[in-house]
């Protein structure tokens, strides 16, 4: 499996990436995930002096705006980030994880700028949307994350 990737919400595509900063201020790279032009030119026009920091995290959370979902693989840990809530994203990434992840995969799901955040493997998030009741994953009192890369400013 690639490092990263940034799915489409409204779709399930994803685009597998170099650096999730980088490849959207590419302004080809921005319209295949079906940025608006007003958002590509903006994005593409934003600052990012240094490789980490709060330009590279402003450049993230704008394309999230967009509904642009974050992907991030650890081996067997991955993580999706982004502002929509749980409810629209987990349905959103469903064929992502079907194509690559195991049963055992650790999924973590990041909601910025304040939660929710849950962990859970990828057999009980199927079990839940089998069920059509994502709320038990919410509910549960499933840990919070620990502060994220993107919060801290880095990869």
């Amino acid at each position: 499996m690639k490092e990263g990737a940034w799915i489409i919400a409204e779709t399930g595509n994803w685009h597998w990436i170099d650096d999730h900063a980088d490849w959207v201020r590419r302004p080809e790279c921005a319209r295949s995930a079906g940025l608006p032009e007003d958002a590509v030119i903006r994005i593409a026009a934003m600052p990012r002096r240094i490789a980490c920091g709060p330009e590279r995290t402003a450049i993230i959370l704008e394309a999230m705006r967009y509904g642009l979902i974050r992907f991030r693989g650890h081996g067997a840990e991955v993580t999706f980030e982004s502002t929509l809530p749980l409810e629209v994203v987990v349905p959103a990434v469903a064929g992502f994880m079907a194509e690559h992840f195991g049963p055992l995969t650790w999924v973590r799901f990041n909601q910025f700028p304040e939660g929710p955040c849950i962990g859970v493997t990828y057999q009980v998030l199927v079990r839940a949307l089998e069920a059509s009741d994502l709320s038990c994953l919410v509910d549960s009192g499933w840990p919070a994350a620990p502060e994220t890369p993107v919060q801290k400013g880095a990869r």
